[in-house]
């Protein structure tokens, strides 16, 4: 579809790059989680949890970071219905069951660990370039050859409310744990493993 997205060349092609990674990639591993979840079984159940987490994360980007377009409304209402199915899959989903099939043995530091090295250098990063911008009014220029100020705008948002918390909330209830730290971690991995197949 030519001329789809309105954005300089670099951002339109970062968006074309999520497209084929949502439609090979993305779109066949909700429709297997799916089939298989109906089945029954926890890992269905994570994997379906952790695609949908990375398609309202990515999702995100097209509807608050892109200009209007022809597939607006598509990428609304992929939005809107993952975030809501996303919201209805963990709040029914047995944390207690799923943690109770991981062995004792599980490294749960590691993947603990794991998870804060994750969450520290983009919560730092990102940190770092925001107070220098306040302190120097110094723009994050190696991101703007790609992205628009409004486009970097949105990540620093999206990544620092939303990814950052919930890698080190998932960390310290893993470390601890707790029930809720082995589904957090486990959709927060899927999702993050699909994103990074995505950049």
């Amino acid at each position: 579809m030519p001329g789809l997205y309105r954005e300089p060349l670099a951002a339109e092609t970062v968006l074309r790059a999520y497209d084929l990674v949502n439609l090979v990639i993305a779109a066949p591993a909700l429709l297997f989680a799916s089939i298989f979840e109906r089945r029954g079984g926890h890992r269905a159940q994570l994997a379906w949890a952790g695609t949908l987490a990375y398609v309202v994360y990515a999702y995100a980007f097209y509807v608050f970071g892109t200009a209007f377009n022809d597939a607006f409304l598509l990428h609304v209402a992929v939005f809107s219905s993952s975030l809501y199915a996303l919201v209805l899959t963990l709040a029914n989903t047995n944390v207690a069951g799923i943690a109770a099939s991981f062995q004792p043995r599980t490294p749960v530091r590691t993947v603990s660990i794991l998870l804060l090295l994750l969450a520290l250098p983009i919560g730092a990063f990102w940190v770092f370039s925001s107070l220098r911008l306040t302190l120097t009014g110094q723009l994050p220029a190696d991101t703007l050859l790609v992205q628009s100020l409004d486009s970097v705008h949105l990540s620093y948002v999206l990544d620092l409310a939303l990814l950052v918390p919930a890698y080190v909330l998932a960390a310290v209830l893993l470390w601890r744990r707790a029930a809720w730290g082995y589904t957090a971690a486990a959709v927060l991995l899927i999702s993050g493993l699909v994103h990074q197949l995505s950049t």
